[in-house]
């Protein structure tokens, strides 16, 4: 049985192009590979019909608010609360399994987590985290956690089904929720 959250958020990339994230020539050249964090963000606003204004402007703003450290990193707490500025409420979390973020989904909230996208990939690699995805759903066959669906910003398609051993590999066990 396969389990989605509501609403359906449509998956925004961040390689899309410059005029569709709405980022000048030079800004794509430097965000493009930087955005997964906001574009989860951008995806979870879509979905409520909040994402009024383009994601690089939403960028602009998460900046502003120290979103990002100096590596260029998503910041966790910045980007709940750029959210609750728009209307929402989140939490952010240093420690969770995949059973709560299942969990979450069912009570209706966007869970962004940190993985490791080579693990995704079925590359190897000790290091968990390092990108973040927006978990949209889960399979269960009899009652058991069979994997989840993602929207991966770094990806054109979604949502990826991603068994539940590997994404337990990639994942760093932190992240954010956002809900309405």
């Amino acid at each position: 049985m396969d389990f989605f959250i509501s609403p359906k958020p449509n998956h925004i990339s961040q390689y899309d192009s410059a005029k569709k994230l709405g980022f000048s020539d030079a800004d794509y050249d430097f965000w493009s590979s930087r955005l997964c964090g906001l574009v989860c963000l951008a995806m979870v606003l879509d979905a409520y019909e909040l994402l009024e204004i383009s994601v690089a402007n939403l960028t602009k703003q998460a900046v502003e608010a120290g979103g990002v450290n100096e590596n260029y990193d998503w910041r966790y707490t910045p980007l709940v609360k750029l959210a609750r500025g728009l209307g929402l409420h989140g939490q952010t979390h240093r420690e969770l399994n995949i059973e709560d973020k299942i969990t979450k989904l069912k009570k209706g909230r966007f869970v962004v987590a940190s993985v490791n996208p080579k693990i995704l990939r079925g590359e190897l690699s000790e290091k968990r985290g390092g990108h973040l995805v927006l978990v949209v759903g889960a399979k269960f066959e009899g009652g058991d956690l069979v994997g989840v669906y993602i929207h991966d910003p770094a990806e054109i398609s979604a949502p990826s089904f991603i068994p539940a051993e590997l994404f337990n590999k990639a994942f760093a066990g932190r992240g954010f929720s956002i809900w309405r």
